[in-house]
């Protein structure tokens, strides 16, 4: 059977889930603390941190089959159902995480 193992794809939506929002908040707090970035409203500042922590969008898959081009449309489907269906807890949990730096004051 062809495509991606199912590791694989639980890998990629954890690095996009977990990886990527902590690398966000690391990136975040150092431009603020460094003086990079002036303090941001804590409203602006959540906005900004759940950017980070959002699936990734379909467009990948809507651009392949526009140019007919069938070749990894099945995997990167089920990469996004993956991250989809893990994107619940996840953002949930960034979410909470979020507020509780943000709006601790």
């Amino acid at each position: 059977r062809k495509g991606l193992d199912a590791a694989v794809v639980v890998g990629i939506a954890v690095m996009r889930l977990v990886v990527l929002p902590a690398m966000g908040l690391i990136t975040m707090w150092a431009a603020v603390n460094s003086g990079l970035v002036p303090p941001l409203d804590p409203l602006a500042e959540f906005v900004t941190l759940i950017q980070f922590t959002t699936p990734t969008g379909l467009a990948i898959t809507t651009i392949c089959v526009l140019h007919g081009n069938d070749v990894g449309v099945r995997e990167t489907a089920r990469i996004y159902l993956c991250q989809w269906l893990l994107a619940v807890p996840a953002v949930t949990a960034w979410m909470m995480v979020y507020m509780v730096i943000d709006f601790k004051s």
